[in-house]
């Protein structure tokens, strides 16, 4: 994957999951959305050849400390040589990681009756991601919504339900031909069943019908149940990302 490459899938990581607020500056782009999820609050890399980190940090810190949260950034295989290096020695430390991974919605795409699509997600979505994840109490969830209602490109959020609660779910996003997937999870004691496999196969269909051919998402390293599914399913690895974040 070429560095154009990778640079694309990051604007395109914006797109899918939006910051609240940002600023962008000398080639880095500043995101804030409330401490929800690490994407959108952490300063990534938005042109190929940007500012080095300590310049990038010397503007961005001031904005994290009048927010009250802790610096963090996204570091790619674009990043300035040394950047890595140079956040260690300031004493950040790998607060996430993730695999970006890359597909073909038509090797996984799937009709499933199970699976109910709409265009927008709602508490109840919210709600049992929340808890599929162990994340994000009420307030956060709120939070989520505003980051959803952000998305300006084709969007789209997939459940399964039984016994009138929702045992799986996911969205999907497209632009410029690509479909990015994300946030599926499954209910615990409904694992191993297809059922991350039918709202990754339901939103490929969906993806496809808007003249989606390639697809991307990013899965966590130690997660080697989904990285099994998605390689399965066709993916491959693109590239790595790690989230360094300032001591606190």
């Amino acid at each position: 994957m070429t560095r154009a490459d990778i640079l694309r899938l990051e604007l395109l990581s914006i797109s899918a999951l939006p910051d609240l607020e940002h600023v962008t500056q000398h080639g880095w782009r500043w995101r804030f959305a409330h401490g929800v999820t690490n994407r959108a609050n952490s300063l990534t890399q938005v042109e190929d050849q940007a500012a080095d980190i300590e310049t990038a940090l010397a503007l961005f810190q001031p904005l994290c400390r009048a927010k009250k949260i802790r610096t963090a950034v996204r570091v790619t295989p674009l990043a300035p040589d040394g950047t890595e290096a140079t956040l260690l020695r300031l004493g950040y430390s790998e607060r996430d990681a993730a695999i970006c991974l890359v597909g073909e919605p038509g090797r996984f795409a799937l009709s499933d009756t199970r699976v109910v699509l709409k265009p927008t997600s709602d508490a109840i979505w919210r709600g049992a991601y929340a808890r599929s994840a162990k994340r994000f109490d009420s307030e956060e969830q709120n939070i989520l919504a505003d980051i959803h209602e952000e998305i300006h490109v084709p969007k789209m959020f997939a459940r399964i339900e039984a016994a009138g609660d929702v045992i799986a779910q996911g969205y999907g996003v497209i632009e410029a031909g690509w479909l990015s997937i994300h946030e599926v999870g499954v209910a615990s004691g409904m694992r191993r069943q297809g059922l991350a496999r039918a709202i990754c196969g339901a939103l490929a269909g969906w993806g496809q019908g808007l003249g989606a051919s390639h697809a991307w998402l990013h899965v966590r390293p130690e997660n080697a149940v989904a990285i099994e599914l998605y390689r399965s399913m066709g993916f491959q690895e693109a590239f790595r990302a790690r989230y360094l974040a300032e001591p606190v």
